[in-house]
């Protein structure tokens, strides 16, 4: 069905293609050069016109920047209308000869718009780090050791965000962070955010804005903030896009495809990517437990491999009712097929570490999954370019499976077990945001939305016993999470002198249930919240401004902390959810100093945290050497952090950027009679540098640092890695070659203890080894813009949002 779709819309998009007037027996022909090189110019639009503008035939130049226009011989005179982006349009006037069978008009000539070309200059390329006062701006694309990568290893580069063994994101240390596509919720993260951001092929990436301190616009989910991903789409006029070739080693081999037609009142989008990928990684944990009378230690050594074949296709088209007015229509739908392996070896041991039992377990993962999206929007712009009305609506329909055969074998006895954990989603939201001018500079904006989610997960763990598959009790089971949610905001802003303004008030009503239909077991969470959000920003000069702000966030428990019900993938370790769960609410403070210069920025900022309500993982062992992994809400948590964030063109063929983040982090609770005490200090670090060795041969490299951390139940040692990469620019500088190596020294490995009362595990995982990658960038009808003039800088810094 997917695919019948997309060769749907790519049929629709060479429609618009489709040279009018086909059947007719007169034929003008030529051939479109561009005057700078004297090249030829594939995909110009060449249209034929009548004197009224009326178009007779209309089609796109080839490779070799041929075209033919057929239509009826008239004999009278005719304009043959070129227009190609960025070049200044062609308007030739052609006489029909009665009688012939065509006219050639030979070679036309095109030259590149000066006053197009100006602005491109002045602007100049942009660059890896963008900063604004409310957000973080990071245009990935420009990023070459990003080249082959998916979301979640892109995600991974960013200042201040850590992707964790387990694929979960954090920012500023704070797990609790959501993750938005174009700016809403989307079937692109689906049913789970780590699977999910590891199959979104980051060639499909434009950018990533992060958003520490939202305004009362956004969700009050999410007590870290959000991470924005903003897809690539044009609407140029004409048709452009871009083609993007991967192979890597391990097995990461990616392909992806974005192409853009615009034509009059219509834009036609698509992006398509295919990927297949088998990264190997690895885990050991050292484990020593205490019992009354007994000390004992068990080994474990796992081996695992991830991947499969997915596949991302998203489409839609934009409508221009006017200037003013758009009516825009897209979907998008994923498949993916996971094959994954994971082999544990279990060796037990008594207090003096005399062997006692060896156990193999071997698990053999097929992960089906695919998701649907499908959206409207509709905006409208009024006479006051500052008064606007969106209408968005969506619907997200997204399945996932997980079929696990698993073989254990204890000495010599066998035993045979699988799993059948079927999940699945829908997802109804829709809202209207609408902005009204205020005076000079103020504005007032309002909005609601409305968002009704169900998800299901159905979980199945069956025992081979004698020649039957019996259920087990246990761990089988039906949940079922349902959540609906309102809000309504409104936002006033204005400007007064050198001080802008933003206030702004969000309320939520929240409705969520679940019902474990196994047992009939059901909790019910209704709940209003009020989230207030403020900023400050002062202007010192014409460089250099001050930021302050405020906002009250909210974490909601995500349906599976809530499922009171295990995994199954390792006997020795279990994590469950726990139905009672509360959110959290943070109060989140920060200032920010940004001072930019002609070739250079350099923004600080100081933030503090005060988390009630906190959930965390708290792990026990019982008498059999079980640890079981349980959300609970634990009272406290208060965060401080100092971050720092530079760009400096060293020269014009040498940039360096870099940050640095310096948090601590106080968590106080108590899990029975056990008190809960983390005083953690830690930083992390990220530098990139990028030199223009000789002329189209970029040189990139990355250095991040992670510094040890501390949590209620263990430390975490630190965490390094390298990155490299090289590309040069070839095809007439419409293709690029990129060669990178991630984790040069294979050192991102994550070291970490765990303990309590009755036990103590040291670990070591290593989620993907040392990744060699060789990719291609082929831009169609696309210009690589470089930078050539300073003068007006390069950052985009903005206003503060206001």
């Amino acid at each position: 069905m997917q695919s019948k779709i997309l060769i749907a819309i790519v049929t629709l998009i060479f429609i618009g293609f489709k040279v009018q007037g086909q059947g007719k027996n007169y034929e003008v022909k030529g051939i479109i050069i561009d005057a700078e090189n004297n090249q030829p110019l594939e995909y110009a639009t060449v249209a034929l016109l009548r004197a009224d503008s009326s178009m007779i035939a209309g089609g796109i130049t080839d490779p070799k920047g041929f075209f033919t226009l057929r239509t009826e011989p008239e004999p009278k005179e005719l304009i043959l209308n070129v227009q190609f982006i960025s070049y200044n349009p062609i308007y030739k006037n052609i006489q029909i000869v009665q009688g012939a069978k065509f006219t050639d008009v030979g070679n036309i000539t095109m030259s590149l718009n000066s006053n197009q070309l100006e602005e491109v200059i002045v602007t100049g390329e942009q660059d890896n780090l963008q900063l604004a006062l409310d957000k973080r701006i990071f245009n990935v694309g420009k990023n070459i050791t990003n080249a082959g990568r998916n979301a979640a290893d892109i995600l991974n580069n960013i200042p201040s965000v850590v992707v964790d063994i387990e694929g979960n994101v954090s920012l500023r240390g704070n797990e609790n962070v959501s993750i938005l596509i174009d700016g809403k919720p989307s079937g692109l993260v689906g049913l789970n955010n780590p699977a999910a951001l590891r199959m979104l092929q980051g060639n499909m990436i434009e950018r990533i804005e992060v958003i520490t301190n939202p305004s009362a616009r956004y969700d009050a989910q999410g007590t870290a903030g959000i991470i924005n991903i903003i897809l690539k789409k044009d609407s140029q006029r004409g048709f452009n896009g871009s083609v993007d070739l991967s192979t890597g080693h391990p097995d990461n081999h990616r392909a992806a495809l974005n192409l853009n037609f615009r034509r009059e009142k219509i834009n036609y989008f698509i992006n398509y990517g295919v990927g297949y990928e088998n990264a190997p990684g690895s885990a050991i944990y050292r484990q020593k437990f205490f019992k009354e009378d007994t000390t004992y230690f068990t080994d474990t050594d796992r081996l695992f491999k991830r991947g499969g074949v997915s596949q991302n296709a998203r489409a839609g088209v934009d409508y221009y009712f006017n200037e003013k007015t758009t009516l825009t229509g897209s979907f998008f739908v994923r498949d993916s097929n996971e094959k994954n392996k994971t082999t544990v070896n279990y060796r037990d041991y008594d207090g003096s570490r005399n062997f006692i039992q060896n156990t193999y377990r071997e698990d053999n993962e097929r992960e089906p999954g695919s998701n649907q999206e499908y959206s409207l929007n509709y905006k409208k712009k009024f006479d006051n370019e500052e008064q606007s009305l969106n209408f968005y609506s969506q619907y997200q329909r997204n399945e996932e499976t997980e079929l696990n055969d698993i073989s254990q074998t204890l000495n010599t006895e066998t035993l045979d077990q699988r799993v059948d954990n079927g999940e699945s989603e829908r997802n109804f939201l829709i809202q209207a945001d609408y902005i009204h001018p205020i005076r000079t500079e103020g504005k007032l904006e309002v909005g609601f939305k409305s968002n009704f989610r169900k998800v299901t997960n159905n979980y199945l763990v069956e025992e081979l016993q004698e020649e039957d598959w019996n259920s087990l009790e246990n761990f089988s089971n039906d949940f079922l999470y349902d959540e609906t949610i309102h809000a309504l905001y409104f936002i006033v802003s204005n400007k007064l002198d050198k001080v802008s303004y933003q206030l702004g008030l969000r309320s939520e009503l929240s409705d969520i249930s679940t019902n474990l239909l196994t047992t009939g077991e059901t909790h019910d969470k209704n709940y209003i919240g009020f989230f207030p959000t403020s900023h400050f920003t002062y202007q010192l000069d014409e460089i250099t401004s001050l930021q302050a702000s405020y906002s009250r966030r909210l974490q909601r428990p995500y349906f599976r902390a809530l499922n009171p019900f295990s995994s199954f993938s390792d006997v020795r370790n279990f994590r469950v959810g726990n139905p009672d769960l509360n959110p959290e609410y943070t109060n989140s403070f920060e200032v920010g100093y940004l001072k930019n210069w002609k070739t250079s920025s350099f923004f600080a900022g100081v933030y503090y945290n005060n988390t009630t309500g906190v959930m965390s993982r708290i792990y026990t062992v019982d008498n059999n050497g079980i640890t079981t992994a349980k959300y609970q809400n634990l009272a406290t948590r208060n965060s401080y952090g100092l971050e720092f964030t530079a760009n400096k063109d060293l020269f014009d063929w040498w940039k360096v950027n870099g940050s640095f983040n310096f948090y601590r982090s106080i968590t106080d609770g108590q899990s029975g009679d056990e008190k809960l005490h983390a005083d953690n200090y830690t930083w992390t670090s990220r530098a990139t540098s990028k030199m223009t060795i000789i002329q189209n041969i970029d040189f990139q490299a990355n250095f991040s640092y992670y510094a040890p951390t501390n949590s209620t139940q263990g430390t975490r040692k630190s965490i390094y890695s390298l990155d490299l990469g090289v590309s040069k620019d070839i095809f007439n500088t419409k293709g690029t070659l990129i060669a990178s190596v991630q984790d040069v020294f294979n050192t991102n490995k994550y070291r970490y203890t765990n303990f309590g009362e009755t036990f103590y595990s040291d670990n070591v995982y290593q989620r993907r080894r040392t990744q060699l990658q060789l990719s291609l960038n082929y831009r169609i009808n696309q210009k690589k813009q470089k930078s050539k003039d300073k003068e007006k800088g390069s950052r985009d810094m903005g206003d503060g949002g206001f």
